[in-house]
């Protein structure tokens, strides 16, 4: 595993690989033979499996779930909250407890393009591809290809 990272209670086996700047939460779970980029952000809780590869620049979310032999382009963000909120109607700051976290699924064999944007609560069905610079906003069903604004099947 390459150092100099922010890596707080989370077990990454040696064969994956972590590159410098990257910011990784407690209680992740990290598969085997991964790449995972520089300045990356994964969150508490986030799951990875094996045979994964995330370019630099990503935004990984709780309570995310991603599969085995996922590709995660460059600057890719998978959001966790449809709703976010800073405080209340009254004006009170919110905390953790007060949000509603959905995960993002990925599931085995998917691909996302670099920049895009998957919105909290969606699953990528196997092996889809989503394509560079799209928000997925629903369900992506397996071996399909989805890309634009709003992300759109297209095969």
């Amino acid at each position: 595993m390459t150092t100099n990272n922010s890596i707080v209670q989370s077990d990454i086996p040696d064969s994956t690989k972590v590159w410098y700047f990257t910011h990784i939460r407690e209680d992740c779970t990290i598969g085997e033979n991964c790449n995972i980029g520089s300045h990356c952000y994964i969150d508490a809780g986030v799951t990875v499996g094996n045979n994964c590869k995330i370019q630099s620049g990503c935004q990984i979310y709780k309570p995310a779930k991603i599969g085995n032999a996922v590709f995660i382009g460059p600057k890719v963000i998978l959001t966790n909250d449809k709703y976010p909120k800073a405080t209340d109607e009254q004006g009170n700051k919110l905390s953790d407890s007060d949000w509603k976290c959905e995960p993002v699924t990925i599931k085995d064999g998917a691909s996302i393009g670099a920049g895009s944007i998957l919105i909290a609560g969606v699953t990528i069905g196997k092996n889809a591809l989503v394509g560079a610079g799209s928000v997925v906003t629903k369900d992506v069903p397996d071996n399909s290809v989805y890309y634009g604004v709003p992300a759109k099947c297209h095969k």
